[in-house]
């Protein structure tokens, strides 16, 4: 959802600080997911146009990384292919 509401982008970038706080606790897997959410939501503001195009690039190549870290995991897999439309 490259175009989040102001006040979901918040609940999301919130809910990411709780699982940072929580990632001695992940699996592999989850902490891949967590840190390129960390890409994705970079601060509780809403994307916009004129700022997305980095945001959405970065959190790509994060899932890209965890994709290839993880060629098996079906969720990773899926999460990184959603990721690429956002380029476009």
């Amino acid at each position: 959802m490259p175009m989040m509401a102001e006040p979901r982008a918040k609940v999301a970038f919130e809910s990411l600080q709780h699982a940072t706080a929580m990632l001695d606790h992940a699996s592999p897997e989850e902490r891949a997911l967590i840190n390129a959410l960390k890409a994705r939501y970079p601060n509780p503001r809403a994307l916009d146009p004129s700022n997305e195009g980095p945001v959405l690039t970065a959190y790509a190549d994060a899932m890209r990384d965890a994709a290839k870290q993880f060629p098996n995991d079906a969720d990773i897999q899926t999460m990184y292919a959603e990721s690429l439309p956002t380029l476009f």
